[in-house]
Protein backbone atom coordinates (compact mmCIF):
# COMPACT_ATOMS: atom_id res chain seq x y z
CA UNK A 1 0.00 0.00 0.00
CA UNK A 2 2.30 2.69 -1.31
CA UNK A 3 0.06 5.73 -0.84
CA UNK A 4 -1.57 5.02 2.53
CA UNK A 5 -0.11 5.23 6.00
CA UNK A 6 -1.54 2.10 7.68
CA UNK A 7 -0.97 3.52 11.15
CA UNK A 8 -3.40 6.38 10.40
CA UNK A 9 -6.17 4.42 8.69
CA UNK A 10 -9.70 5.09 9.90
CA UNK A 11 -12.45 3.28 8.10
CA UNK A 12 -14.87 6.19 8.49
CA UNK A 13 -12.60 8.12 6.12
CA UNK A 14 -13.96 5.89 3.38
CA UNK A 15 -17.21 4.29 4.51
CA UNK A 16 -20.19 5.48 6.49
CA UNK A 17 -23.78 4.39 6.97
CA UNK A 18 -26.30 7.11 6.13
CA UNK A 19 -26.55 9.61 9.01
CA UNK A 20 -30.29 9.82 8.40
CA UNK A 21 -30.89 6.08 8.78
CA UNK A 22 -34.10 5.33 10.67
CA UNK A 23 -34.97 1.90 12.02
CA UNK A 24 -38.75 2.14 11.67
CA UNK A 25 -39.37 3.90 8.38
CA UNK A 26 -42.43 6.08 7.79
CA UNK A 27 -43.24 8.36 4.88
CA UNK A 28 -42.73 11.53 6.94
CA UNK A 29 -39.08 10.68 7.73
CA UNK A 30 -38.55 9.04 4.35
CA UNK A 31 -39.38 12.36 2.67
CA UNK A 32 -36.99 14.39 4.83
CA UNK A 33 -34.28 13.32 2.41
CA UNK A 34 -35.67 13.98 -1.06
CA UNK A 35 -33.41 11.48 -2.86
CA UNK A 36 -33.58 8.72 -0.23
CA UNK A 37 -35.51 6.50 -2.63
CA UNK A 38 -32.56 6.48 -5.03
CA UNK A 39 -30.59 4.54 -2.38
CA UNK A 40 -32.99 1.60 -2.39
CA UNK A 41 -31.10 -1.38 -3.76
CA UNK A 42 -33.18 -3.23 -6.40
CA UNK A 43 -33.31 -6.82 -5.19
CA UNK A 44 -34.86 -9.51 -7.37
CA UNK A 45 -38.03 -9.27 -5.29
CA UNK A 46 -38.29 -5.51 -5.86
CA UNK A 47 -37.72 -5.98 -9.58
CA UNK A 48 -40.54 -8.54 -9.58
CA UNK A 49 -42.72 -5.93 -7.84
CA UNK A 50 -41.88 -3.36 -10.53
CA UNK A 51 -42.65 -5.89 -13.27
CA UNK A 52 -46.07 -6.73 -11.85
CA UNK A 53 -47.01 -3.12 -11.18
CA UNK A 54 -46.12 -2.23 -14.77
CA UNK A 55 -48.21 -5.14 -16.05
CA UNK A 56 -51.15 -4.00 -13.92
CA UNK A 57 -50.92 -0.42 -15.23
CA UNK A 58 -50.67 -1.54 -18.86
CA UNK A 59 -53.48 -4.08 -18.49
CA UNK A 60 -51.27 -7.12 -19.10
CA UNK A 61 -52.53 -8.25 -15.67
CA UNK A 62 -56.25 -7.57 -15.33
CA UNK A 63 -58.69 -7.45 -12.41
CA UNK A 64 -55.90 -7.86 -9.89
CA UNK A 65 -53.88 -5.71 -7.55
CA UNK A 66 -50.72 -6.20 -5.46
CA UNK A 67 -50.13 -7.28 -1.91
CA UNK A 68 -46.71 -7.00 -0.27
CA UNK A 69 -45.76 -9.50 2.42
CA UNK A 70 -42.72 -9.58 4.67
CA UNK A 71 -41.45 -10.04 8.20
CA UNK A 72 -40.17 -7.25 10.44
CA UNK A 73 -37.00 -5.58 9.20
CA UNK A 74 -37.01 -6.99 5.66
CA UNK A 75 -37.39 -3.59 3.97
CA UNK A 76 -40.96 -3.94 2.71
CA UNK A 77 -41.85 -0.39 3.79
CA UNK A 78 -38.75 1.01 2.06
CA UNK A 79 -39.67 -0.99 -1.05
CA UNK A 80 -43.24 0.35 -1.06
CA UNK A 81 -42.14 3.97 -0.57
CA UNK A 82 -39.56 3.61 -3.35
CA UNK A 83 -42.25 2.17 -5.62
CA UNK A 84 -44.41 5.22 -4.79
CA UNK A 85 -41.56 7.58 -5.72
CA UNK A 86 -40.91 5.75 -8.99
CA UNK A 87 -44.59 5.94 -9.95
CA UNK A 88 -44.67 9.67 -9.15
CA UNK A 89 -41.30 10.52 -10.69
CA UNK A 90 -40.51 12.53 -13.79
CA UNK A 91 -38.53 10.97 -16.62
CA UNK A 92 -35.34 12.52 -15.17
CA UNK A 93 -35.90 10.77 -11.84
CA UNK A 94 -36.51 7.43 -13.54
CA UNK A 95 -33.34 7.79 -15.60
CA UNK A 96 -31.31 8.66 -12.49
CA UNK A 97 -32.56 5.62 -10.53
CA UNK A 98 -31.91 3.16 -13.35
CA UNK A 99 -28.52 4.72 -14.10
CA UNK A 100 -27.45 4.22 -10.49
CA UNK A 101 -28.03 0.46 -10.85
CA UNK A 102 -27.15 0.11 -14.53
CA UNK A 103 -25.15 -3.07 -13.90
CA UNK A 104 -28.37 -4.86 -12.96
CA UNK A 105 -29.57 -6.32 -16.26
CA UNK A 106 -32.96 -7.45 -14.92
CA UNK A 107 -33.74 -3.96 -13.66
CA UNK A 108 -32.58 -2.22 -16.83
CA UNK A 109 -35.06 -4.20 -18.91
CA UNK A 110 -37.79 -2.16 -17.19
CA UNK A 111 -36.21 1.26 -17.79
CA UNK A 112 -38.06 2.19 -20.98
CA UNK A 113 -41.34 0.90 -19.58
CA UNK A 114 -41.12 3.18 -16.55
CA UNK A 115 -40.00 6.12 -18.67
CA UNK A 116 -43.26 5.62 -20.58
CA UNK A 117 -45.20 5.44 -17.29
CA UNK A 118 -43.68 8.76 -16.17
CA UNK A 119 -45.72 10.59 -18.81
CA UNK A 120 -48.99 9.20 -17.43
CA UNK A 121 -51.13 10.65 -14.65
CA UNK A 122 -50.57 8.17 -11.81
CA UNK A 123 -51.74 9.00 -8.28
CA UNK A 124 -50.33 7.22 -5.23
CA UNK A 125 -51.20 7.34 -1.54
CA UNK A 126 -49.25 5.65 1.26
CA UNK A 127 -50.81 5.39 4.71
CA UNK A 128 -49.88 3.70 7.97
CA UNK A 129 -52.93 3.86 10.19
CA UNK A 130 -55.32 1.62 12.02
CA UNK A 131 -55.78 3.38 15.36
CA UNK A 132 -59.46 3.92 16.06
CA UNK A 133 -60.64 2.01 12.99
CA UNK A 134 -62.81 -0.90 14.10
CA UNK A 135 -65.25 -1.41 11.23
CA UNK A 136 -65.38 -1.53 7.45
CA UNK A 137 -67.47 1.66 7.44
CA UNK A 138 -64.77 3.54 9.34
CA UNK A 139 -62.14 2.04 7.08
CA UNK A 140 -63.90 3.20 3.90
CA UNK A 141 -64.44 6.61 5.45
CA UNK A 142 -60.69 6.86 6.18
CA UNK A 143 -59.81 5.85 2.60
CA UNK A 144 -62.23 8.41 1.16
CA UNK A 145 -60.79 11.14 3.38
CA UNK A 146 -57.22 10.37 2.30
CA UNK A 147 -58.24 10.38 -1.36
CA UNK A 148 -59.98 13.74 -1.01
CA UNK A 149 -56.86 15.20 0.65
CA UNK A 150 -54.54 14.10 -2.18
CA UNK A 151 -56.98 15.34 -4.84
CA UNK A 152 -57.08 18.76 -3.18
CA UNK A 153 -53.29 18.81 -2.95
CA UNK A 154 -53.04 18.09 -6.68
CA UNK A 155 -55.87 20.54 -7.57
CA UNK A 156 -57.90 17.75 -9.15
CA UNK A 157 -61.64 17.57 -9.57
CA UNK A 158 -63.48 16.18 -6.53
CA UNK A 159 -66.96 14.72 -6.27
CA UNK A 160 -68.49 14.14 -2.84
CA UNK A 161 -71.47 12.15 -4.09
CA UNK A 162 -71.52 8.54 -2.90
CA UNK A 163 -69.07 9.19 -0.02
CA UNK A 164 -69.98 8.15 3.52
CA UNK A 165 -70.15 11.81 4.60
CA UNK A 166 -72.58 12.53 1.75
CA UNK A 167 -74.73 9.55 2.76
CA UNK A 168 -74.70 10.66 6.40
CA UNK A 169 -75.92 14.12 5.44
CA UNK A 170 -78.75 12.63 3.40
CA UNK A 171 -79.79 10.32 6.22
CA UNK A 172 -79.84 13.17 8.73
CA UNK A 173 -81.83 15.54 6.55
CA UNK A 174 -85.53 16.41 6.94
CA UNK A 175 -87.91 14.75 7.89
CA UNK A 176 -85.76 12.60 10.21
CA UNK A 177 -83.69 15.57 11.32
CA UNK A 178 -85.96 17.08 13.99
CA UNK A 179 -86.55 13.81 15.83
CA UNK A 180 -82.93 12.65 15.63
CA UNK A 181 -81.52 16.09 16.48
CA UNK A 182 -82.98 15.91 20.00
CA UNK A 183 -81.47 12.47 20.58
CA UNK A 184 -78.06 13.56 19.31
CA UNK A 185 -78.02 16.62 21.60
CA UNK A 186 -78.79 14.36 24.57
CA UNK A 187 -76.06 11.87 23.57
CA UNK A 188 -72.99 12.49 25.73
CA UNK A 189 -70.49 11.44 23.08
CA UNK A 190 -71.48 14.46 20.95
CA UNK A 191 -71.05 16.99 23.81
CA UNK A 192 -74.48 18.55 23.33
CA UNK A 193 -73.86 19.46 19.67
CA UNK A 194 -76.70 19.60 17.16
CA UNK A 195 -76.74 17.77 13.81
CA UNK A 196 -75.83 20.98 11.97
CA UNK A 197 -72.86 21.61 14.27
CA UNK A 198 -71.61 18.03 13.89
CA UNK A 199 -71.91 18.09 10.09
CA UNK A 200 -70.13 21.45 10.02
CA UNK A 201 -67.20 20.05 12.04
CA UNK A 202 -67.00 17.05 9.74
CA UNK A 203 -66.35 19.43 6.82
CA UNK A 204 -64.03 21.78 8.73
CA UNK A 205 -60.40 21.15 7.69
CA UNK A 206 -59.20 23.20 10.68
CA UNK A 207 -60.51 20.49 13.00
CA UNK A 208 -57.90 17.85 13.89
CA UNK A 209 -58.17 14.97 11.34
CA UNK A 210 -58.24 12.33 14.08
CA UNK A 211 -61.10 14.19 15.78
CA UNK A 212 -63.02 14.40 12.51
CA UNK A 213 -62.52 10.69 11.88
CA UNK A 214 -63.73 9.87 15.40
CA UNK A 215 -66.75 12.15 14.96
CA UNK A 216 -67.73 10.42 11.73
CA UNK A 217 -67.23 7.02 13.31
CA UNK A 218 -69.43 7.94 16.27
CA UNK A 219 -72.08 9.29 13.94
CA UNK A 220 -72.00 6.15 11.81
CA UNK A 221 -72.50 4.02 14.94
CA UNK A 222 -75.35 6.28 16.11
CA UNK A 223 -77.14 6.07 12.76
CA UNK A 224 -76.79 2.29 12.67
CA UNK A 225 -78.28 2.03 16.17
CA UNK A 226 -81.26 4.10 15.00
CA UNK A 227 -81.73 2.06 11.84
CA UNK A 228 -80.93 5.05 9.67
CA UNK A 229 -77.92 3.74 7.82
CA UNK A 230 -77.66 1.73 4.62
CA UNK A 231 -76.08 -1.69 4.39
CA UNK A 232 -72.34 -2.19 4.56
CA UNK A 233 -72.24 -3.74 1.09
CA UNK A 234 -73.97 -0.65 -0.33
CA UNK A 235 -71.31 1.64 1.19
CA UNK A 236 -68.59 -0.38 -0.51
CA UNK A 237 -70.40 -0.44 -3.85
CA UNK A 238 -70.87 3.33 -3.61
CA UNK A 239 -67.14 3.70 -3.02
CA UNK A 240 -66.35 1.77 -6.18
CA UNK A 241 -68.63 4.03 -8.22
CA UNK A 242 -67.24 7.15 -6.52
CA UNK A 243 -63.57 6.36 -7.18
CA UNK A 244 -64.40 5.31 -10.74
CA UNK A 245 -66.03 8.70 -11.41
CA UNK A 246 -63.03 10.55 -9.92
CA UNK A 247 -60.57 8.60 -12.06
CA UNK A 248 -62.56 9.33 -15.22
CA UNK A 249 -63.06 13.04 -14.46
CA UNK A 250 -59.35 13.56 -13.80
CA UNK A 251 -58.11 11.29 -16.60
CA UNK A 252 -56.04 9.26 -14.11
CA UNK A 253 -54.17 6.32 -15.64
CA UNK A 254 -53.80 4.45 -12.34
CA UNK A 255 -54.52 5.13 -8.67
CA UNK A 256 -52.52 3.15 -6.07
CA UNK A 257 -53.61 3.20 -2.42
CA UNK A 258 -50.81 1.58 -0.38
CA UNK A 259 -51.71 0.66 3.21
CA UNK A 260 -48.70 -0.27 5.37
CA UNK A 261 -49.17 -2.30 8.55
CA UNK A 262 -52.52 -3.54 7.22
CA UNK A 263 -52.03 -6.63 9.37
CA UNK A 264 -53.45 -4.72 12.35
CA UNK A 265 -56.78 -4.21 10.58
CA UNK A 266 -56.92 -7.80 9.39
CA UNK A 267 -56.79 -8.83 13.03
CA UNK A 268 -59.31 -6.23 14.24
CA UNK A 269 -61.96 -6.58 11.51
CA UNK A 270 -63.03 -10.21 11.29
CA UNK A 271 -64.91 -10.16 8.01
CA UNK A 272 -63.33 -8.26 5.14
CA UNK A 273 -64.88 -10.38 2.40
CA UNK A 274 -67.26 -7.63 1.15
CA UNK A 275 -64.43 -5.13 1.24
CA UNK A 276 -62.07 -7.46 -0.63
CA UNK A 277 -64.64 -8.28 -3.27
CA UNK A 278 -65.75 -4.75 -4.12
CA UNK A 279 -62.54 -2.81 -3.45
CA UNK A 280 -60.54 -5.23 -5.52
CA UNK A 281 -63.29 -5.00 -8.10
CA UNK A 282 -62.39 -1.33 -8.35
CA UNK A 283 -59.33 -2.45 -10.29
CA UNK A 284 -61.71 -2.32 -13.26
CA UNK A 285 -61.77 1.43 -12.61
CA UNK A 286 -57.94 1.62 -12.35
CA UNK A 287 -57.97 1.85 -8.55
CA UNK A 288 -55.51 -0.55 -6.92
CA UNK A 289 -55.56 -1.21 -3.17
CA UNK A 290 -52.12 -2.45 -2.04
CA UNK A 291 -52.00 -3.89 1.51
CA UNK A 292 -48.67 -4.55 3.26
CA UNK A 293 -48.76 -7.29 5.88
CA UNK A 294 -46.39 -9.29 8.05
CA UNK A 295 -47.73 -12.72 7.12
CA UNK A 296 -48.98 -14.46 4.03
CA UNK A 297 -51.96 -16.77 4.29
CA UNK A 298 -51.73 -17.42 8.03
CA UNK A 299 -54.91 -17.02 10.08
CA UNK A 300 -57.07 -16.92 6.94
CA UNK A 301 -59.66 -19.59 6.17
CA UNK A 302 -59.14 -21.75 3.07
CA UNK A 303 -62.07 -20.20 1.17
CA UNK A 304 -60.75 -16.69 1.68
CA UNK A 305 -57.22 -17.76 0.71
CA UNK A 306 -58.42 -18.84 -2.73
CA UNK A 307 -60.28 -15.54 -3.26
CA UNK A 308 -57.24 -13.53 -2.18
CA UNK A 309 -54.93 -15.47 -4.48
CA UNK A 310 -57.34 -14.93 -7.34
CA UNK A 311 -57.40 -11.16 -6.76
CA UNK A 312 -53.84 -10.34 -5.68
CA UNK A 313 -50.42 -10.63 -7.24
CA UNK A 314 -48.42 -11.33 -4.09
CA UNK A 315 -44.82 -10.20 -3.57
CA UNK A 316 -42.86 -11.72 -0.70
CA UNK A 317 -40.16 -9.39 0.61
CA UNK A 318 -37.77 -11.46 2.69
CA UNK A 319 -34.09 -11.29 3.50
CA UNK A 320 -32.20 -14.43 2.46
CA UNK A 321 -28.48 -14.36 3.18
CA UNK A 322 -27.55 -13.54 -0.40
CA UNK A 323 -29.76 -10.43 -0.45
CA UNK A 324 -28.65 -9.40 3.06
CA UNK A 325 -25.05 -9.44 1.87
CA UNK A 326 -25.87 -7.36 -1.21
CA UNK A 327 -27.72 -4.81 0.92
CA UNK A 328 -24.91 -4.53 3.50
CA UNK A 329 -22.38 -4.09 0.72
CA UNK A 330 -24.56 -1.44 -0.91
CA UNK A 331 -25.03 0.38 2.41
CA UNK A 332 -21.30 0.67 3.16
CA UNK A 333 -19.87 0.78 -0.36
CA UNK A 334 -18.20 4.20 -0.69
CA UNK A 335 -19.64 5.12 -4.10
CA UNK A 336 -19.67 8.87 -3.37
CA UNK A 337 -15.95 9.34 -2.69
CA UNK A 338 -13.86 11.70 -4.79
CA UNK A 339 -11.46 10.07 -7.26
CA UNK A 340 -8.41 10.14 -4.97
CA UNK A 341 -10.23 8.64 -1.98
CA UNK A 342 -11.91 6.08 -4.23
CA UNK A 343 -8.56 4.82 -5.51
CA UNK A 344 -7.17 4.74 -1.97
CA UNK A 345 -10.13 2.66 -0.81
CA UNK A 346 -9.77 0.17 -3.67
CA UNK A 347 -6.12 -0.32 -2.75
CA UNK A 348 -6.96 -0.70 0.94
CA UNK A 349 -9.82 -3.10 0.28
CA UNK A 350 -7.63 -5.31 -1.91
CA UNK A 351 -5.02 -5.34 0.84
CA UNK A 352 -7.60 -6.32 3.48
CA UNK A 353 -9.13 -9.04 1.32
CA UNK A 354 -5.97 -11.13 1.20
CA UNK A 355 -6.14 -12.54 4.77
CA UNK A 356 -9.91 -12.95 4.43
CA UNK A 357 -9.83 -15.00 1.24
CA UNK A 358 -10.45 -18.40 2.86
CA UNK A 359 -13.33 -17.09 5.00
CA UNK A 360 -14.78 -15.25 1.99
CA UNK A 361 -14.76 -18.42 -0.09
CA UNK A 362 -16.42 -20.44 2.70
CA UNK A 363 -19.26 -17.95 3.23
CA UNK A 364 -19.65 -17.15 -0.49
CA UNK A 365 -20.22 -20.85 -1.22
CA UNK A 366 -22.66 -21.16 1.67
CA UNK A 367 -24.88 -18.20 0.74
CA UNK A 368 -24.28 -18.46 -3.03
CA UNK A 369 -22.84 -15.03 -3.83
CA UNK A 370 -19.81 -14.13 -5.89
CA UNK A 371 -16.44 -12.72 -4.80
CA UNK A 372 -17.38 -9.14 -5.74
CA UNK A 373 -20.24 -9.16 -3.22
CA UNK A 374 -17.90 -10.46 -0.52
CA UNK A 375 -15.32 -7.75 -1.27
CA UNK A 376 -17.95 -5.05 -0.82
CA UNK A 377 -18.49 -6.24 2.76
CA UNK A 378 -14.96 -5.25 3.75
CA UNK A 379 -13.99 -4.18 6.43
CA UNK A 380 -16.60 -6.55 7.91
CA UNK A 381 -15.31 -10.06 8.45
CA UNK A 382 -17.39 -12.55 6.37
CA UNK A 383 -18.36 -14.52 9.50
CA UNK A 384 -19.54 -11.32 11.24
CA UNK A 385 -21.66 -10.38 8.23
CA UNK A 386 -23.17 -13.88 8.16
CA UNK A 387 -24.11 -13.78 11.86
CA UNK A 388 -25.41 -10.20 11.81
CA UNK A 389 -28.71 -11.03 10.11
CA UNK A 390 -29.52 -13.73 12.65
CA UNK A 391 -28.60 -11.55 15.63
CA UNK A 392 -30.80 -8.74 14.32
CA UNK A 393 -33.68 -11.17 13.73
CA UNK A 394 -33.73 -12.17 17.40
CA UNK A 395 -34.47 -8.57 18.33
CA UNK A 396 -37.32 -7.97 15.88
CA UNK A 397 -39.81 -7.45 18.71
CA UNK A 398 -37.78 -4.39 19.67
CA UNK A 399 -37.96 -3.16 16.06
CA UNK A 400 -34.22 -3.55 15.63
CA UNK A 401 -33.34 -4.28 12.04
CA UNK A 402 -30.11 -5.55 10.55
CA UNK A 403 -29.19 -2.04 9.47
CA UNK A 404 -29.95 -0.54 12.86
CA UNK A 405 -27.35 -2.88 14.33
CA UNK A 406 -24.95 -1.96 11.58
CA UNK A 407 -25.44 1.81 11.91
CA UNK A 408 -25.04 2.02 15.68
CA UNK A 409 -21.61 2.84 17.05
CA UNK A 410 -22.27 1.42 20.53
Amino acid sequence: MNNINEDLIKYNTYIKVDDEFVACLREENFDKKSDRWLDFYPTDQFIELLEKVNNIITGAIREKTIRIIGSFGTGKTFAALTLKKILESSEDGIVEYFKRYQDNEKLCKLKEKYIQQSSKKIVTINVTASMGITSIEEMIDFIEDEIIKILKKKNMSISYDQTIVHLLKNKLSVPAKVHINDEIIKNQQFDGKSIDEILSEMDDENVDPDMRNKLRGDLIDFCEDKGLFIKKSQIIRNFKKWIGDIIKKNDISAFFFIWDEFQDLLEKINNLSDFQEHILGAADEKFFFVPITHVGDMNIDSGSIKKIRDRYESINIDLPDSIAFQLIGHAINPDKLDDNKSEEWKELRNHLSEPLEKAQTTIANKVKVDKDVMNKLIPMHPYAAYLLKYIAKEFQSNQRSLFQFFSEVK
